[in-house]
């Protein structure tokens, strides 16, 4: 498989596990935009881009110093296959709110990923920002509930290993699967790809 053959394979998947629901979370009771916030994500689940995205924009007009309302909409412009905006919206979340949830981090790592081969880098450094953020459950409102951090794994191994980084995609991977490979075989590039190819496939969720 082509690596961009295997890119639109990745984006379908994270596409198909948004459509399939996503859900919010706890919101900390100082934030003035908690409700919603919690009303866009329960229209988001629903499938209802529309009032999804009408709320996000109310929270980001009540509280323009929040990320939370960017990084909502830009979930939505993902679920739209509208990655360019959703690029444009995740990185203000991250510049507007210095608490850097993973939603965003994931959000810019997945559409830089998506865009220009020249950011495949920036997209590998996104996804390593986002694994280090608290993935519980009281951080959901910031990210599709689907969204796990095997996703994020697999979105970095791809990205290192088209950057010709391959020992790093091999460790990505090895967070994922107990495959083991040997890095001096001659056959080591041609089985790592076999093995994204098949995360790939595993963690795709279908419509």
């Amino acid at each position: 498989m082509r690596s961009a053959e295997f890119r639109i394979l990745v984006f379908l998947g994270t596409l198909s596990m948004l459509l399939a629901g996503c859900g919010g979370g706890e919101e900390s009771p100082e934030q003035p935009s908690r409700d919603l916030i919690m009303e866009a994500w329960d229209a988001f689940e629903d499938g209802d881009w529309v009032r999804a995205a009408g709320q996000f924009r109310a929270a980001i007009d009540e509280d323009p110093g929040g990320g939370e309302g960017y990084v909502g909409l830009g979930w939505v412009h993902v679920s739209r296959a509208d990655t360019e905006l959703a690029l444009t919206l995740f990185k203000t979340g991250v510049e507007t709110d210095l608490r850097q949830y993973a939603g965003a981090h994931v959000g810019l790592a997945l559409c830089l990923m998506l865009g220009d081969e020249e950011k495949l880098e920036e997209a590998a450094a996104a996804a390593g920002k986002a694994l280090t953020r608290t993935w519980d459950q009281t951080y959901r409102r910031h990210r599709p509930s689907r969204l796990q951090r095997e996703h994020v794994w697999l979105i970095r191994a791809q990205c290192n290993f088209e950057l010709g980084e391959y020992e790093e995609a091999y460790g990505d991977v090895t967070e994922l699967s107990d495959v083991t490979l040997d890095p001096e075989s001659e056959f080591f590039l041609e089985d790592l790809l076999r093995e994204l190819e098949r995360l790939g496939t595993k963690w795709r969720i279908d419509w």
